[in-house]
């Protein structure tokens, strides 16, 4: 398979023209880049999770505005955020249930 021309549609997808037949279909779905949240914001995200471990869509909304973030992005964050700490809890827990088991 040679690719010889690769286009972006309007649906952001790179469309690859080919010479050859492929089994892979022409359009594949580009993903958006990871987004760096800055300091100011990570902090503001913190503060905000302390407080609130669930946002209401008003909430949210405020919250991208705020810090100039998108809804998604926030909705995400706090997804993220929330296995984290489910994670960390529950390898505390363990952690917490193998020493007492060593004693």
């Amino acid at each position: 398979m040679r690719i010889t021309n690769k286009q972006i549609n309007i649906n952001n997808e790179i469309c690859i023209d080919e010479e050859e037949d492929s089994s892979q279909p022409p359009c594949k779905k580009q993903r958006k880049a990871r987004t760096a949240f800055t300091d100011h914001q990570l902090q503001t995200l913190e503060k905000s999770f302390e407080r609130q471990k669930y946002l209401s869509v008003q909430d949210r909304m405020e919250l991208a505005a705020k810090l100039n973030l998108t809804d998604t992005q926030v909705k995400t964050w706090y997804q993220n955020r929330r296995s984290y700490k489910k994670l960390k809890d529950c390898s505390t827990l363990q952690s917490y249930q193998k020493s007492i088991y060593i004693l």
